[in-house]
């Protein structure tokens, strides 16, 4: 939804000025815009690298239990504080080995591969 009003309306490509926050003309702006993509939605550019496909994949997966997520909250590990550390490869042996077209296939998409080494290097190099 925010790439197809980023393309269609311009108001949304950039910085919104405070005038429109404040006099709640942004609100406005969007609900018209909404509106309109729904009645009107673009044509959508065809199946991206497989995109269908995974959208099928992940609306059958939303369906199943997460069993990591109850797990978590039932532990009560969603409220804990982690200080990173170092692990060797040998501790972690049996660790699975993921390509990076398995990580896009489960994090749909790249933004998050992107952002995940400098990520993982900032919490490493922190200072305990």
């Amino acid at each position: 939804m925010n790439g197809c009003l980023k393309n269609v309306f311009h108001i949304f490509r950039n910085p919104i000025s405070n005038h429109h926050v404040a006099s709640n003309k942004l609100m406005k702006f969007l609900c018209i815009a909404s509106a309109m993509l729904n009645e009107f939605p673009p044509p959508i550019r065809g199946d991206k690298l497989g995109y269908l496909e995974l959208g099928r994949f992940k609306l059958e997966q939303s369906e199943l239990n997460n069993f990591l997520q109850a797990q978590i909250l039932s532990k009560g590990w969603d409220k804990r504080w982690v200080i990173w550390q170092p692990i060797s490869e040998a501790r972690i042996s049996d660790f699975p080995m993921l390509s990076v077209d398995d990580l896009r296939y489960i994090k749909v998409g790249i933004y998050q591969l992107k952002n995940s080494a400098s990520y993982a290097q900032r919490h490493s190099t922190i200072d305990n």
